[in-house]
């Protein structure tokens, strides 16, 4: 795996996470935006990854490393635009929430939310790859 090849994943996984942290925002979608940041953007990475080199098949460390990766992106990008949002239109009392807390905490607390979302798009996406696999053989 070389760099160019990573970066193009990479790149749509923080459109998809601007994306699901606008739709965050949303009453009644934020669910399955959440969701969606929790356990699909892995296999979204890996899927665009699978898509842009068909010749290379990526083991379990790398699908590891993709998926994971992947959900930081997203999961990082999405908190950046959810946050300033929430804050502005007060969704869910975050503006009194947050009052006094410090701009470096919050991207602390944004950093963390995006390695717990790392964390689960890893084993999503050996699973996904584990299945993948077995499917084409």
């Amino acid at each position: 795996m070389n760099r160019k090849t990573l970066r193009q994943p990479l790149i749509y996984c923080a459109i998809c996470g601007i994306i699901l942290g606008l739709f965050c925002a949303v009453p009644f979608v934020n669910a399955l935006s959440i969701t969606a940041l929790f356990v699909l953007t892995g296999i979204f990475t890996l899927i665009q990854y699978i898509l842009s080199n068909p010749n290379e098949k990526p083991d379990i460390l790398q699908s590891v490393f993709l998926s994971s990766g992947g959900g930081f992106v997203c999961a990082f990008c999405g908190c950046i635009v959810f946050v300033p949002i929430a804050m502005i239109f007060n969704i869910f009392g975050l503006s009194t929430l947050f009052e006094g807390v410090n701009f470096i905490i919050m991207i602390f607390l944004s950093f963390f939310f995006a390695l717990i979302c790392a964390m689960t798009n890893a084993f999503v996406g050996s699973g996904f790859m584990y299945i993948y696999n077995m499917l084409k053989k």
